[in-house]
């Protein structure tokens, strides 16, 4: 077997450069904020794109937040929770 050939075998075996690099940064957790990063520009296009919608989701964000009114009766408060068993991999209550 050539050089050429042991290389083309391995790099078949282990993968594309690309593939490999793409592995590394799953397990570095590159890759996660990347795609917030990514997400964050295209909210941000689409903000600008559509002033008239952005202007509206802005108004009724600072609309409801403004308006929250204060719990008055703190001494009500209870706590919710269920006994259920939870799932691991989900975190949700198996009915």
């Amino acid at each position: 077997m050539t050089r050429e050939e042991a290389r083309r075998q391995a790099r078949l075996s282990v993968g594309g450069i690309d593939q490999v690099k793409e592995e590394c940064r799953e397990e570095r957790g590159v890759q996660h904020m990347e795609n917030l990063l990514q997400d964050l520009r295209y909210g941000w296009r689409m903000l600008v794109k559509k002033p008239a919608f952005t202007i509206v989701a802005v108004l009724t964000l600072a609309l409801g937040v403004g308006r929250m009114p204060p719990f008055q009766h703190r001494e009500c408060r209870v706590a919710a929770f269920s006994a259920l068993p939870r799932s691991r991999s989900l975190g949700t209550n198996l009915h």
